[in-house]
């Protein structure tokens, strides 16, 4: 196995990982005061002015508003259905814009949302948020360049932000700058909370990789299992790794103790996958 085959492994792990930024967390969201914990009550609220209220001027706040409760229920698609009726009324509030950027994100749709979120700026509604999510949607599409810009921006208004640190290791790893995004993910990994330190010591292990040193990847992706035990893709990872570094040792007695500790994450896995569908 070539390091090439780790390194779109890792690739592959890295892509299915994301930060989304609930829409109702925004600081510049004027509605804060309805962000309850019961999105679903929310909801409700915003569903009983808007049948009691004609007033354009507030009905396209309350479809907005529901719009933030659909979104943080992950109910894309009655979000984007909402938000759009809120354009139709008011078609130059950003702010509108930004939260329909959000929902195409949302939903893999990364042209439409690099579109919306650019409209939002456009008309004024430039925030952390905005250039993070466009830059996330550029990553996913390939365009780091536009990405690293964006997530840039991002950094320049919260510099301790560990989700914008590990997009833009994301963009370095991409880019084949294994120091600089090890330099980003060093920060990151020191400010994220725990629930989220798996997927940051996974795309450094990703990184280390790019530079050769196999035995710091391997440790890096040992530090994710411990903070993720139940993935059984980081089991087949590390056995790959192990499979890997087997091919390259010189030693018998180490390669056939690297083959052993590979068939045993792929037994690991294989169980581990069958207990998580039970």
């Amino acid at each position: 196995m070539k390091k090439e085959r780790i390194i779109t492994i890792l690739f592959i792990a890295l892509l299915t990982m994301r930060f989304t930024i609930p829409f109702a967390y925004s600081q510049n969201n004027k509605f804060d005061q309805f962000n309850l914990p019961d999105y679903e009550k929310e909801a409700e609220n915003f569903s009983y002015l808007l049948s009691i209220d004609n007033d354009p001027g507030k009905r396209k706040e309350y479809y907005y508003s529901r719009a933030s409760a659909y979104y943080n229920m992950k109910k894309y698609s009655e979000a984007l259905d909402d938000i759009n009726k809120a354009i139709e009324i008011d078609p130059r509030d950003g702010r509108y814009y930004s939260l329909r950027g959000y929902c195409y994100n949302s939903m893999d749709m990364y042209q439409a949302a690099i579109i919306s979120l650019t409209r939002a700026m456009e008309f004024g509604y430039v925030s952390y948020d905005n250039f993070y999510n466009r830059a996330q949607s550029y990553f996913r599409l390939g365009n780091y360049q536009k990405a690293l810009a964006d997530v840039e921006q991002a950094l320049k208004m919260n510099p301790d932000d560990h989700q914008s640190l590990y997009l833009r290791g994301s963009v370095y790893y991409m880019q084949s700058e294994p120091n600089k995004a090890i330099n980003d993910l060093n920060r990151a990994i020191e400010i994220a909370p725990s629930d989220r330190l798996d997927r940051l010591y996974i795309l450094r292990g990703a990184s280390y990789i790019q530079r050769s040193r196999f035995q710091q990847a391997l440790a890096d992706i040992n530090k994710a299992m411990e903070y993720n035990p139940a993935e059984a893709s980081y089991l087949e990872l590390r056995a790959e790794m192990y499979e890997f570094m087997e091919r390259i040792s010189l030693r018998r007695s180490v390669r056939d103790e690297y083959l052993r500790r590979a068939r045993r994450d792929y037994a690991a896995a294989e169980d581990l996958r069958k207990v998580n569908m039970e």
